[in-house]
């Protein structure tokens, strides 16, 4: 399949996706006598709008994303072969977190690969849309699934196991923050963990903002905090190879990709940095922000959610140090899912148009030229598994 055809596959697939989260969206926010009738008819548009990229990550060929032939389909193979999950994990030629694992092994044992990308894409999706359509009322659900689409869906074709660990980060935020359940939050970060365990990243910059947040004299802590940052970067070389011997516990994959960009870059190189993504989501995020300061209503109640958004910010440029960070940083990008379509739904119904405008059209432009220019992760052409 070529480019021009695959750009239309995945342009259908998120427009009718679009389309009845839209619906969705707007049964969610009529306000007439059958108000339960609208919700059961809101759920309906809103579950079939999440199964549809599912089922387009099912029918992909494993082609599609660079990731698949690195831990996918070799694991799988062997999978088919092993006389139980723990001869399995013991001999996975690329090991694995562990709940990744027993989705391998599960899958791999019926032979049926589709099933196993339906159920990791619905693991990515599901968890991040719990959180939106909990917050149906205060949030523009579309907004949120563009947003998804554009920005993350390619990636999530690749970076399967990571994605997966980001959306249950995200609802452990949500469910620490805004529901005050820590039991819960501690539930889904110890998922999030045993499905990646970089999950430790994100969310160690989690308990730093939280403490910050809880402090007296905030300004001065986050002076500090950022003043971190900053000797970080400018001389992380020296500070990572204190940090190695911790790093090859928490992974020896990561380990030995520290080692190797230390080799290959002996400097900073800001070739490295993707300006794409950080330009596009930069920009993003100072205009919510800029549309934000002019609304009455208080959007995302928890200045931390936006602290954590500037940190992925933070970690894009970081690429110019240690090039994968970019991965690092979508764990922090999540966060703009959430913030965006809130502010959304609170600024006044006339801005709400150009907004939408503004979103779609950097939405576009960076998932043509990431996604199908670039060819990004490898998904520009896809490839249906029967093909």
């Amino acid at each position: 399949m070529g480019i021009t055809e695959s750009v239309m596959v995945y342009l259908i697939c998120f427009a009718v996706t679009l389309l009845f989260m839209e619906i969705a969206d707007i049964y969610f926010h009529t306000n007439n006598v059958n108000v339960t009738r609208k919700e059961s008819k809101g759920r309906i548009f809103f579950w079939i709008s999440i199964l549809i990229p599912c089922f387009l990550a099912a029918v992909r060929d494993p082609s599609v994303g660079i990731d698949n032939n690195v831990y996918i389909i070799n694991n799988f193979s062997t999978a088919r072969q092993a006389l139980g999950f723990v001869n399995f994990y013991i001999n996975m030629p690329v090991q694995t977190d562990i709940l990744f694992a027993i989705l391998l092994y599960f899958f791999g044992k019926i032979e049926f690969l589709p099933g196993f990308y339906f159920a990791v894409e619905f693991l990515i999706i599901f968890p991040i849309f719990k959180v939106l359509y909990i917050n149906r009322k205060d949030v523009s659900l579309t907004l949120g699934m563009g947003i998804f689409l554009f920005f993350f869906y390619n990636v999530s074709l690749c970076v399967m196991r990571g994605f997966i660990a980001q959306g249950f980060l995200f609802l452990a935020y949500y469910c620490y923050v805004y529901r005050k359940s820590n039991k819960k939050a501690a539930m889904y970060v110890i998922t999030a963990f045993l499905f990646h365990s970089s999950s430790i990243i994100p969310l160690l910059f989690f308990v730093i903002v939280a403490f910050i947040k809880k402090r007296k004299n905030t300004h001065c802590w986050t002076a500090l905090f950022v003043s971190a940052l900053i000797v970080f970067f400018i001389f992380y070389r020296k500070i990572i190879k204190l940090f190695i011997p911790a790093i090859i516990l928490l992974s020896n994959r990561y380990a030995a990709r520290v080692n190797r960009y230390l080799k290959l870059n002996p400097n900073i190189n800001w070739g490295d940095i993707s300006y794409a993504d950080l330009l596009a989501k930069g920009f993003l995020i100072v205009f919510a922000y800029a549309l934000g300061r002019h609304t009455k209503k208080k959007i995302s109640k928890h200045g931390d959610m936006f602290s954590m958004i500037l940190i992925g910010r933070y970690f894009c440029a970081f690429s110019a140090n240690f090039y994968e960070s970019l991965r690092i940083a979508y764990f922090f990008d999540y966060y703009i899912l959430f913030y965006i379509p809130e502010l959304y739904r609170a600024i006044k119904e006339k801005n709400r148009i150009f907004m939408a405008i503004v979103v779609y059209c950097v939405l576009l432009t960076y998932w043509f030229f990431m996604f199908i220019n670039r060819n990004a992760f490898i998904t520009a052409q896809f490839k249906f598994c029967w093909m």
